[in-house]
């Protein structure tokens, strides 16, 4: 039976091997969200009756280190923190190491590797097979871990005598279920002997090796290296170490994955090859953003970042038998924090010394009653609005600073031994400058005008001119986002129940000036806002060799959006023309994932889900002798409308059935070898566009994926090397696409996408001071049938935009203690990308070199994680790199946007 909270933690290794930033480590895995149930599915045994007290001489099993070698710390100036509390003196945690065996010679062992004193019925025990403890564990969370699912059950008294006893009734039990217990009288009075009399320990040292990472992939907490999808994961750790709370950073950090934001607050990712690029903001991503499994339909509704984040898990290729709402590419999970049974507050700042930015983000949480616990997260962000990295020839002002954010978070926590339920709001605003677009000519900064390129290779390739600008209108955002959502998780013994209700709301008005001249043309405003409700309700459980997940979802959307473009000074009689529409989409679904055990090694894997979507399109593209005013939204009086453009009110319904099949087979703990097909779709929907006279309609898409894999632990838990190889299809393969006729891009059906490729993840622990983690991936995708034609350009034969060949990361962390109160670490990560076409047109001036960035950090800290400090750096190279185009041919206009120039500063980090 499943029974994991929503936002379990990754593993504890990471926060073992690393005390620097050791995450509040307290009993029951409070620190982490997960506690191991004792008791956890339990089966009938029988009664024994011999008793064996074994007693260890093992203390504390914490790694013993060495002083600071004088052969280290060269890598300079650099990049994050995020520390924690550090572990509890009075519950030390072991680094273990204990196969699964019979329970005798398993806690046998577990006193050995902790000092422990053990009292039970030794053929009792003996008659049972105890799981295996790997990893960075007090002795009590050892304890339950070990006897999880085996019908016995352990008690630990306050002098570490471990007893044991077996359950008594003959059901299945899951976590909080009320067990029977039928102790044996004399290991209950020994028990009471020998907790009087105190442990004996002596000092060893703990063997280093790579902890198991917990996922929640497919609704259940699973080993990352038992499930038999492609699969990246960051816990709690390396989201603050590596930035990844910013979307865009993904990017460097997984393969085959690109993220990138457009210049009007749009995030989007790309898997694979399939993904977005678009400005426009009523198109559905096929690589789904989830947060805390609420999906975020639409990318604008990420742009705010993420905050307090746990952990991320990055899936690939389709995954509608699992979640709620469909998604084809992939998706990018984040779960956030929740309430802990015990207090705990921090804080962090960061200064950025090239934006003049400070940010704070700071969390309390704790329990309120005995059943109700709490969290309050707040993150802030306040910027200097004269300290960007363009200057802006307009006014003399340096532009494109970072934008300003506040944000809250609130949760209440309500369990008891067979309920959970989880209620979470919060609000955010986000309120600055958005990044402009690059100069059109860079001999004369600044003097781009309407028109048409006459150089477009020198715009994406001569840096003469960049970081200078002459607007008129400099680009804004101004973001609200609110939302809530409230998770029920019920046990029922075989099974368990799951509620989730999820609202969001989001309001994005923005502005960009995207001719980039000081004359008052094509300046456009964007707003939009969405209203999301979804409904999930989920059966999960298992009855031995079946595993079994049964949900249902219904989700609506309200969407409207108001885009107005200033165009007096075209000379067409016209000052302001745009689009004004709604959109309301309601989707429902049924899925379903089994998962069969023909043996311990091989294992089946079957899904189903049938989807019904429709969308309702109201709305037209105007041109206008009015011009946008300060009301709401920024439209245009109609009554100043000319005829002539479109106007529609029409709706679609699609519908669809998808299945997955795979096999898993793992010929021993280390290794696993899995395979899969499936399919997928992505409904269709319509495109007006700004100055549109036709409504576009385009029509599903169809994917099929298959993917294979092994996934391996190695060199006695040292080393993680897992590969991926996957062919995906795409009939009907939708697209943001230019014709020369059209002032603007426009989605269309343009034929049949195929990419194929690798994918490496590899994680290795050579000491217990280094760490390095590398990965690496190959992606060939390609338009292979196709008739449509981009003016004169035939589409077939095409590459996606940004979807590069190759891409590969490259991290190393090296930890030491300075002495035994204070710790040093040091890292650095290299991240590569192939050349790579940003339009789909793939023309010269849509292709970018490859490129390379070097972000480090190093930092000091308090060896019991109450502080930590970082002096950090990104971008260490100041590679400057066009990260998106918007080419508008109907304009004369070629818009790219570069990345981020070198960045470094300071964060300070202090836990309660």
């Amino acid at each position: 039976m499943y029974w994991y909270p929503p936002a379990t933690r990754l593993s504890c290794a990471r926060l073992a091997r690393h005390p620097l930033s050791a995450n509040k480590q307290k009993n029951s895995h409070s620190h982490c969200g997960f506690e191991p149930p004792a008791g956890y599915l339990m089966d009938k045994v029988a009664t024994r009756e011999q008793v064996v007290a074994t007693g260890s001489t093992h203390a504390d099993g914490g790694r013993q280190r060495n002083n600071l070698d004088t052969k280290q710390v060269l890598v300079a100036v650099f990049v994050f923190i995020f520390c924690s509390v550090g572990t509890n003196a009075s519950e030390p945690v072991y680094e273990l190491d204990i196969p699964s065996q019979n329970a005798a010679t398993a806690l046998h062992v577990l006193a050995e590797q902790t000092g422990a004193i053990t009292l039970f019925p030794f053929d009792m025990a003996q008659a049972h097979q105890a799981n295996a403890v790997v990893g960075s564990l007090t002795l009590q969370q050892a304890l339950d871990v070990l006897l999880a699912n085996t019908g016995l059950t352990g008690g630990l008294s306050e002098k570490r005598v471990i007893s044991l006893t077996e359950v008594a009734t003959a059901p299945r039990q899951t976590k909080g279920e009320p067990m029977g217990i039928k102790k044996t009288g004399l290991a209950t009075l020994l028990a009471a002997i020998l907790s009087a009399a105190p442990s004996v320990a002596e000092e060893g040292q703990q063997e280093n090796r790579l902890e198991e990472i917990v996922v929640t992939a497919q609704k259940r907490e699973q080993s990352l290296q038992d499930v038999g999808l492609a699969i990246t994961a960051f816990d709690e750790q390396s989201v603050a170490d590596r930035w990844l709370d910013e979307p865009y950073q993904l990017a460097d950090t997984v393969p085959n994955l690109q993220a990138f934001d457009n210049a009007v607050g749009q995030t989007h990712f790309r898997i694979r090859g399939l993904g977005l690029n678009e400005f426009q903001v009523s198109f559905d991503s096929p690589v789904a953003i989830n947060v805390d499994e609420v999906i975020l339909s639409k990318p604008f509704m990420a742009s705010m970042g993420f905050y307090d984040v746990q952990r991320i898990e990055v899936l690939k290729g389709p995954q509608g038998t699992i979640f709620g709402r469909n998604t084809t590419g992939g998706a990018v999970n984040y779960y956030n924090n929740t309430p802990t049974r015990e207090f705990e507050a921090g804080a962090r700042g960061t200064y950025n010394v090239e934006y003049e930015r400070y940010e704070l983000d700071v969390f309390a949480s704790g329990p309120l009653t005995d059943n109700l616990s709490a969290r309050l997260s707040v993150s802030g962000a306040y910027a200097n609005d004269d300290a960007g990295p363009y200057l802006n020839l307009f006014d003399g002002k340096q532009i494109g600073t970072k934008d300003n954010k506040k944000q809250v978070r609130g949760q209440l926590l309500w369990e008891n031994d067979t309920t959970r339920v989880l209620g979470s709001v919060h609000f955010g605003t986000q309120k600055g400058d958005s990044i402009p677009y690059d100069n059109l000519f860079q001999d004369i900064p600044g003097g781009a005008q309407a028109g048409g390129v006459t150089d477009p290779t020198a715009v994406i390739r001569n840096p003469i001119g960049r970081f200078v600008v002459n607007q008129d209108f400099a680009p804004k955002k101004d973001f609200e986002s609110r939302g809530a959502s409230l998770r029920i998780d019920h046990n029922f013994g075989e099974f368990t129940f799951t509620s989730l209700t999820g609202y969001e709301f989001f309001e994005r008005d923005a502005r960009e000036d995207s001719d980039n001249t000081p004359v008052d043309t094509v300046n456009i405003d964007w707003y939009s806002d969405i209203d999301q409700f979804s409904q999930e309700f989920r059966l999960a459980g298992d009855f031995g060799e079946w595993n079994f997940l049964f949900g249902a979802y219904y989700e609506t959307d309200e969407m409207s959006s108001v885009n107005t473009i200033s165009i007096t000074s075209l000379g067409l009689g016209l000052n302001t023309g745009g689009s004004d529409y709604a959109q309301d989409t309601d989707t429902w679904a049924l899925f379903t994932n089994h998962e069969y055990a023909f043996t311990e090694q091989l294992s089946l894997i079957a899904g189903l889900r049938y989807t019904e979507e429709k969308n309702q399109f109201t709305g037209l593209s105007f041109a206008a002798f009015g011009f946008a005013g300060p009301g709401p939204k920024n439209r245009v009086d109609p009554s100043t409308y000319i005829p002539g453009l479109v106007s529609a009110d029409v709706s679609r319904t699609d519908t669809d059935l998808n299945f997955k099949i795979g096999l898993n087979y793992q010929p021993n703990d280390d290794i696993l070898l899995f395979t899969s097909y499936s399919t997928g779709f992505r409904s269709g929907g319509f495109d007006a566009g700004l100055f549109a006279e036709s409504l576009i309609i385009f029509e599903p898409e169809d994917v099929t994926a298959f993917e294979a894999g092994i996934k391996t632990t190695l060199l006695d838990s040292t080393l993680i090397a897992n590969l991926a190889v996957f062919f995906t299809e795409v009939d009907n393969y939708q697209e943001n696409a230019n014709l020369p006729t059209e002032l603007v891009p426009r989605r269309r059906n343009i034929g049949t996408l195929e990419t194929k490729g690798v994918e490496v993840d590899l994680n290795w622990l050579p000491t217990d001071r280094w760490l390095i983690r590398a990965s690496a991936g190959y992606a060939n995708a390609e338009i292979v049938d196709s008739d449509f034609v981009f003016g004169t350009i035939a589409a077939e034969g095409n590459v996606p935009a940004n979807s590069p060949e190759f891409s590969t990361n490259f991290y190393v962390s090296y930890f030491v203690p300075i002495t035994t109160e204070l710790n040093f670490e040091i890292s650095a990560n290299w991240s590569w990308v192939d050349e790579r076409f940003l339009e789909v047109e793939n023309q010269p001036d849509h292709l970018v070199d490859s490129y390379s960035t070097i972000d480090a950090s190093i930092a000091i800290g308090a060896a019991s994680g109450k502080w930590r400090a970082s002096l950090w750096g990104r971008n260490l190279g100041d590679d400057i790199h066009v990260t998106y185009v918007n080419d508008v041919p109907g304009f004369g206009l070629f818009l790219p946007i570069n990345s981020d120039p070198m960045t470094y500063g300071l964060t300070l980090q202090v836990n309660m």
